[in-house]
């Protein structure tokens, strides 16, 4: 009887480490922060995009004149990996901070879309010109944080991969003053559960013999 139970609780608990799933953090960021000269500048009209990959290192941010002329690159700041494809999301969220040296006087609009592929998603629009903080004196920075849970993009994060247009606003066609702004970061920040490890055939082969083994020495007792 007592081989028995050693027998269920061998198999409980490789059922448990089979299915337990772990929690990480993952989390990639393209350019600098405050005050730092890796920034984007971006005039009416400009878009930067942002091609995240948490599963490998590699993607590249990019920066479009209003004649879709690429301007500028960069390569991410803190490159992620390690993301794996079909993992379960608990929260993810795009971070991007901004600056304005004149934002006193306009109003900065900002649109972000988010994309898979050339497919639009989602597209949300900011005006940045009430909530920009001065620092020194010189520019005014916000801070925006977009939770893509809400949005229902849950399913379009799962292989690690995720791409955002920001967008400066054409108002030349009006009396409003230039939309001109800086991009000083975007990051992309996800909390996944990873899916649960398949035991190994080596260890699945060692508890074949030990119940093997179990079950010849129980019937050989009787």
């Amino acid at each position: 009887m007592k081989k028995f139970a050693v027998i269920i609780a061998f198999a409980v608990a490789l059922s448990s480490l089979a299915s337990a799933a772990q929690a990480l953090t993952y989390s990639e960021t393209f350019l600098g922060a405050k005050q730092d000269s890796n920034y984007f500048d971006v005039w009416e009209g400009w878009k930067a995009q942002f091609a995240f990959n948490l599963a490998a290192p590699g993607d590249t941010a990019t920066l479009f004149n209003n004649h879709n002329q690429v301007v500028a690159t960069r390569n991410p700041t803190t490159d992620g990996s390690g993301f794996i494809a079909g993992s379960s999301i608990n929260a993810a969220r795009l971070n991007l901070t901004f600056s304005s040296s004149d934002a006193a006087y306009e109003q900065v609009t900002i649109r972000s879309g988010i994309y898979d592929g050339t497919t639009l998603l989602a597209q949300r629009s900011y005006t940045l010109g009430n909530c920009l903080t001065e620092i020194f004196g010189i520019y005014k920075y916000a801070d925006l944080s977009i939770d893509l849970l809400d949005l229902g993009l849950a399913s379009f994060l799962d292989d690690g991969k995720f791409v955002t247009t920001v967008l400066a606003l054409d108002f030349s066609s009006c009396s409003a003053p230039l939309n001109d702004f800086r991009i000083q970061q975007a990051n992309l920040c996800v909390d996944a559960d990873q899916p649960a490890p398949v035991p190994e055939p080596g260890t699945m082969l060692l508890l074949g013999f030990g119940l093997t083994g179990l079950g010849l020495y129980r019937r050989f007792r009787k």
